[in-house]
């Protein structure tokens, strides 16, 4: 294995860490799923009310422009009702959520996700109203604009929550701790050093048939043979 130089190595340390796939799977892990939104004040004067069910899709990441920026697309599909006496309009929305994050060196050894804050032009949206009178309700109670301004809000809400400030500086250092403690890097290398569950043997049974082989066990016939001995000959017997 040939040897590199320190910026190539961290260099390939944080491109492995920045991989996108296994960024996107872990913010499927954090987003609630799903999301309700509402009860919202739409229309003049707050005359209507609204209520929405948000269903995050697969999340994709790709490499961005940075030596470690990931962009990340989430598909929102919104199920919506609005409110206005006597009736009720429904509505569904496509949603395409994007935020772009990246990964700093820090000192101690760890590593910073600096995650941009989600903004309304980050967001494409199409709604689809089945009948003409809900279309005229989402075009004068501006439908589409009350939900995505929930959903920015309630992304931003999780970006800079406590759990997820906490998992956005990784300790390299207790990373590498975990390692040796569960004996993952000698495991690896090692296989022999991994300790099998203990199998007990069945209880042994009298009355079960003796097997009748006189052929040695495999691993006992070289202790079962008896060797014949052989003295000097200059030795007298006695």
């Amino acid at each position: 294995m040939a040897p590199v130089s320190l910026e190539e190595f961290a260099a390939e340390l944080f491109a492995t860490a920045a991989n996108p796939e296994r960024i996107a799977a872990a913010a499927a892990t954090v987003i609630e799923n799903p999301m309700p939104v509402g009860p919202l004040r739409v229309g003049p004067g707050g005359i209507g009310s609204a209520n929405a069910i948000c269903y995050v899709g697969e999340i994709s990441g790709r490499a961005a422009g940075g030596d470690w920026d990931v962009v990340l697309d989430l598909p929102v599909r919104v199920g919506a009702s609005v409110k206005v006496r006597p009736q009720r309009f429904k509505f569904g929305l496509e949603i395409v959520l994007q935020t772009r994050l990246r990964l700093v060196p820090a000192a101690g050894l760890t590593i910073t996700v600096d995650v941009d804050e989600v903004r309304t032009s980050d967001i494409t949206t199409k709604i689809d109203a089945q009948h003409l009178p809900a279309k005229l309700v989402s075009l004068g109670y501006d439908i589409e604009a009350e939900v995505v301004k929930q959903v920015v809000t309630r992304a931003n809400h999780l970006i800079n929550s406590p759990e997820i400030m906490a998992a956005r500086h990784v300790d390299i250092t207790e990373v590498i701790d975990r390692a040796w403690e569960e004996g993952v890097i000698l495991a690896r290398r090692s296989p022999t050093l991994v300790v099998p569950d203990v199998v007990e043997p069945p209880p042994f049974d009298d009355e079960q048939e003796m097997s009748t082989s006189d052929e040695p066990a495999l691993g006992v016939a070289e202790h079962q043979r008896t060797l014949p001995l052989e003295l000097p000959k200059d030795t007298p017997h006695t």
